[in-house]
């Protein structure tokens, strides 16, 4: 991966007037920058040029009018050609109509590209990859990173935000997915398939899960089933899993005897930990005797009701919260996990489940 180092630049321009050409005309004589690299515009694109290194930077591309944006193999400089390896430049744009872009189109040369630009190409529908790239590969328009280069395995490092397949046949070595990079704006996606030699996930009824089925990896946000039944064999939800973004999904139901289902909300079997809850409308009251929640269990909640068995929230130090309005404590004082919370919800305190259930009531249930 590329490094960054930030360098003042030192930048010399020198204008005078040329008396005898008549008038006053601009002469450049200097523009220099750290040493070894050139900033320059070909073809309208925008580059570092490293010259030590013999490779270049594509900073900004020039406006394409068809949508249509490719990384040159190489660009000339002086007569030389430079191999363009790295995509995109801290703190300049890479495109200034991100709008604009429907297709992007990677050359083998590339090793490095910074993936969180195309979370700015909400109209994206289509990333390729040019033959004999040695770091990326593209799979039905979709992005990945090859892990290593002892076993092929590959990383997604971006769906894009506008392909319209409702149903996504993830590759042979699809190994893991960076971060938010899986669905993470696609909105589509109904059904998710992967090969049975897939040595990391399998795929039941269009869902992904781990390849031991413990984890519940991917949930689409399209499928459109209003029931989902935990299998016998799932233990967790994966913290990007997506099962929260899902409209169609009403109940919630389990297989084995690991989790088991209250007040519409998968909890362990001993009732000690919630992880994942269904609000009916926007109230829900964490059952009693829930010590720990998950992270990502409450999502779409706006008020909330918490006993004082809970102990821990896993959400509450990250940004999990943010859709509740107000959280209505069992206890007479803010509990210890939540001291340090981040959180900016209405609190209320020395509430009764009797006294939340008919708040919930008078609300409706309403958005």
């Amino acid at each position: 991966m590329k490094k960054l180092v930030f360098v003042s630049a030192v930048v010399t321009l020198l204008v005078f007037s040329v008396a005898a050409l008549g008038g006053c005309l601009p002469v450049l004589l200097a523009l220099s920058a750290r040493s070894g690299y050139v900033y320059t515009t070909i073809d309208g694109n925008r580059y570092e040029i490293a010259q030590k290194e013999n490779e270049a930077t594509l900073i900004t591309f020039a406006d394409s009018s068809d949508g249509v944006y490719s990384v040159p193999e190489s660009v000339l400089y002086r007569g030389k050609n430079y191999p363009v390896r790295y995509v995109g430049q801290f703190g300049e744009p890479l495109v200034n109509d991100c709008a604009s872009v429907h297709r992007f189109e990677i050359s083998s040369s590339v090793r490095w590209m910074d993936r969180t630009r195309f979370w700015e190409m909400p109209n994206l529908s289509e990333i390729t990859v040019a033959s004999g790239n040695a770091d990326y590969r593209s799979y039905d328009g979709v992005l990945y990173y090859r892990n290593d280069d002892e076993s092929f395995r590959l990383r997604m490092e971006c769906y894009p935000a506008a392909k319209r397949d409702l149903t996504v046949n993830l590759p042979d070595y699809f190994s893991t997915a960076d971060d938010d990079s899986m669905f993470w704006q696609n909105e589509f996606v109904a059904a998710v398939n992967v090969a049975d030699s897939n040595p990391y996930y399998k795929a039941k009824d269009g869902v992904l899960y781990s390849k031991d089925g413990a984890t519940l990896a991917l949930y689409p946000p399209q499928r459109q089933n209003e029931t989902f039944v935990a299998p016998a064999e799932m233990r967790g939800l994966a913290a990007d899993c997506r099962i929260w973004n899902n409209v169609y999904l009403k109940r919630v139901d389990s297989e084995g005897d690991y989790f088991k289902t209250e007040s519409n909300s998968l909890l362990t079997s001993d009732g000690n930990d919630l992880v994942f809850a269904i609000p009916d409308g926007v109230c829900y009251a964490i059952p009693d005797g829930v010590r720990v929640v998950a992270q990502n269990a409450l999502k779409g909640v706006k008020y909330l009701y918490v006993p004082s068995s809970v102990i821990a929230m896993l959400d509450i130090y990250g940004a999990g919260l943010y859709e509740i309005k107000a959280m209505y404590f069992q206890s007479d004082i803010l509990p210890a996990f939540a001291e340090t919370g981040d959180f900016t919800a209405k609190t209320a305190f020395g509430c009764t489940r009797a006294e939340f259930d008919v708040f919930a009531k008078l609300t409706g249930g309403a958005q």
